[in-house]
């Protein structure tokens, strides 16, 4: 293959915005676009030079159920969310689809499942209203 032809390629995959190599979008409805991590642009390779087919998407807001894990609220973290609890250690940690979540962490109960964040994480992404 030569250069010219490396060249082409590699540009079809890289976003039209910022240029950095960009991932395949998945999923049923949009298995045909690239996603930048860097700037969130969205583009269609084939069709890349065209900038009318370039999207800027924002997260949907929603909300979410939460419970900070405490050593006094374990037992009632256990209830809400359907795990178990057992010691590693002498550390209690909590176990719910199969995730475990240790004191200080936070079990989320979103749209998509559960998670499991950390402290920074959990006040990085949400705020209580």
């Amino acid at each position: 293959m030569d250069k010219e032809m490396k060249t082409k390629i590699n540009s079809r995959w890289r976003c039209p915005k910022c240029n950095e190599i960009g991932f395949w979008r998945s999923g049923m409805y949009f298995d045909h676009e690239m996603w930048c991590h860097g700037c969130e642009t969205v583009w269609e390779p084939d069709k890349w030079t065209n900038p009318k087919k370039v999207f800027t998407y924002k997260r949907k807001p929603y909300e979410v159920k939460a419970r900070r894990v405490t050593k006094d609220n374990l037992d009632e973290v256990e209830k809400w969310c359907g795990g178990f609890i057992e010691y590693e250690g002498h550390i209690p940690v909590i176990h719910v689809d199969w995730k475990s979540a240790k004191v200080g962490e936070w079990i989320v109960l979103d749209p998509g499942g559960i998670r499991v964040l950390s402290d920074k994480e959990f006040k990085k992404t949400y705020y209580k209203e």
